[in-house]
């Protein structure tokens, strides 16, 4: 390799290139420890619960009876499109779980949607607890680890004790949950203050850092790596590359060694004009062109 002119430019280059794929990999690595809990959890069915971890977490509320349903238009109230990780039971790096139901139990409660998109109380058939066509979630009771949860879940989800959950979040009982429990005849009874959420809502962005995660993994290290072999092997820079279209590589280097320093050759601003050959310098690229202003 012809240590001229060009390849000076181009350990410039790549020391600049380098630069930078060293900041890309900070920031990279930053990302990466704020976002890996997704990569783990996306699309994970779930790992397996440590119910005696859970239950070390968790408080106990007494339901209160209460004569009317839950005001969720007053308050707002409606199916998050999305749960943030703050108000999730986390296990280490895990928030999804599966574990096997020790009881299952439905009250005969649920939730549609008012014309405003807030949730309006729904009740089951007294006798068979079925709820309306309408309904959207439900509420059952379920135990685990011998403690009593609630649980969230779509209306058309049917369990029983001995069938194993997957993809089940958990977090803080809903203000408007363990209200309109107290309706029912299981006012008075001990609940965990956690709900068992298995209506398979997405966790803040984590498809999306799920994705990017993928991404950056694949582009920034192999930034980096291209960027050292460009140290060591200088004719792999894209400065080479371009050069290559016109010939020989050793010719045209050593072509534009004779022109650079001639009298006739002039610069202007970033560009240098030789015999033969113009020239863009920049932080990052060496750019060579044919000159093709001048004769030759």
């Amino acid at each position: 390799m012809r240590k001229g002119y060009i390849y000076r430019k181009t350990r410039k280059n790549t020391i600049a290139m380098l630069f930078w794929a060293a900041v890309l990999m900070v920031l990279y690595f930053l990302y990466l420890n704020s976002a890996f809990v997704y990569l783990l959890n996306a699309h994970s069915s779930g790992y397996k619960l440590d119910a005696n971890d859970l239950i070390s977490n968790v408080k106990m509320l007494t339901i209160k009876p209460e004569s009317e349903p839950f005001n969720t238009q007053e308050y707002g109230v409606t199916i998050p499109p999305l749960i943030r990780r703050t108000e999730l039971y986390e296990d280490g790096l895990k928030y999804r779980f599966k574990f096997t139901l020790e009881s299952y139990e439905e009250v005969g409660l649920g939730y549609g949607l008012n014309d405003d998109k807030t949730l309006k109380i729904l009740y089951g058939n007294p006798a068979t607890k079925s709820l309306p066509p309408e309904t959207l979630q439900k509420i059952a009771l379920v135990k685990i680890g011998g403690v009593d949860f609630i649980a969230l879940l779509p209306r058309n989800t049917t369990l029983k004790a001995g069938d194993t959950v997957t993809h089940a979040i958990f977090t803080d009982l809903p203000l408007y949950v363990g209200h309109d429990l107290g309706l029912t005849d299981y006012a008075g009874m001990d609940v965990a203050s956690y709900v068992a959420d298995l209506r398979y809502i997405t966790v803040e962005d984590e498809y999306i850092d799920f994705i990017l995660v993928i991404i950056f993994t694949i582009l920034f290290p192999s930034f980096l790596a291209y960027s050292i072999l460009c140290l060591f092997k200088p004719q792999l820079h894209p400065n080479y590359i371009r050069i290559a279209k016109f010939g020989d590589v050793e010719k045209v280097c050593a072509e534009i060694d004779e022109e650079i320093d001639d009298e006739s050759t002039y610069r202007e601003k970033k560009q240098v004009f030789t015999k033969h050959y113009i020239i863009e310098e920049t932080l990052y690229n060496t750019r060579v062109r044919k000159n093709h202003l001048l004769r030759h």
